[in-house]
């Protein structure tokens, strides 16, 4: 994967504007870093020499990334609420989708359950 390749695919268009402002700083950053993929999940950990493993810490299947995190891991109960949350609201589960709807991102921030 390019460097900022994963971020080019949430914000395609570049530019100086904030993409993200809550007035809550401690949700902006965990939301910013989710953006970014530059957050406490293990495949950026390993690539920091923090971790091991690159294997999520849940289902021990697949590397530990953003799009896994939140839509793919089959043990994950964000997963799946995020994934009925989308549903009811009509947006497309795809991490481009979640991660720029403010609605989708509430659900994400009120259910994670570990620091980011």
């Amino acid at each position: 994967m390019q460097q900022g390749s994963f971020t080019a695919k949430i914000e395609p268009v570049i530019s100086r504007n904030i993409k993200y402002v809550h007035q809550n700083r401690v949700r902006e950053t965990t939301i910013t870093r989710l953006r970014f993929g530059k957050c406490r999940l293990n495949e950026y950990l390993a690539k920091l020499n923090v971790m091991d493993s690159t294997k999520c810490t849940q289902c021990k299947a697949a590397a530990e990334i953003v799009e896994h995190f939140l839509l793919n891991c089959p043990n994950s109960d964000l997963c799946r609420k995020v994934a009925t949350a989308c549903i009811s609201m009509g947006v497309k589960t795809d991490i481009e989708k979640i991660l720029s709807d403010g609605r989708v991102l509430d659900v994400i921030y009120k259910n994670i359950n570990r620091e980011l």
